[in-house]
């Protein structure tokens, strides 16, 4: 019996002793994020900065959360500076229409009778210059996807691919 509370009170001191150890992990972790996040607090407002998700892709440290009607991506290089957002737009990307008069007038010209929009990304980088990505479908399931840089047309399906120098 004796030998049976040694072991526990020993198996419990082990998991303690870990326990701490990933604490203080944690703290640096969170502390070499701090200026992402501030960087972050600042594009964004509070209420998102809760449900954010961090992840590294290349030399780039992405933020990625959900808002009532996007689903954003916010990268950022190794020193906290913003290079650019991708934001979603599934089912409410109507505000854009108005934003974006050109593009949408020129995808409805461009799109058949039978099709609809059904996802917009917009990607807004650093050196001003806005990508719009449309993806129109039908019932078939038939998919196009049209390109716009800076509001004039780029490009549709495989034409362009976000490794393209127009991301730049």
């Amino acid at each position: 019996m004796k030998k049976n509370n040694l072991w526990g009170c020993l198996f419990a001191v082990i998991c303690l002793a870990v326990s701490f150890a990933s604490c203080g992990d944690d703290n640096e972790a969170d502390a070499a994020m701090m200026p992402f996040k501030e960087a972050l607090s600042h594009l964004f407002p509070a209420e998102c900065i809760e449900c954010v998700h961090w992840d590294k892709e290349s030399d780039y440290y992405v933020a990625e959360f959900v808002t009532p009607s996007t689903e954003v991506e916010v990268w950022f290089d190794a020193k906290a500076n913003w290079c650019m957002t991708e934001t979603d737009y599934e089912q409410n990307y109507q505000p854009l229409t108005l934003k974006y008069p050109k593009v949408f007038n020129a995808v409805k010209e461009m799109m058949t009778a039978d099709m609809w929009v059904a996802e917009v990304t917009v990607y807004e980088h650093k050196n001003g210059s806005v990508v719009v990505e449309i993806e129109c479908e039908n019932a078939q399931k038939k998919e196009v996807t049209y390109f716009f840089k800076n509001n004039e047309p780029i490009g549709y399906n495989g034409d362009v691919r976000p490794d393209s120098p127009i991301w730049n």
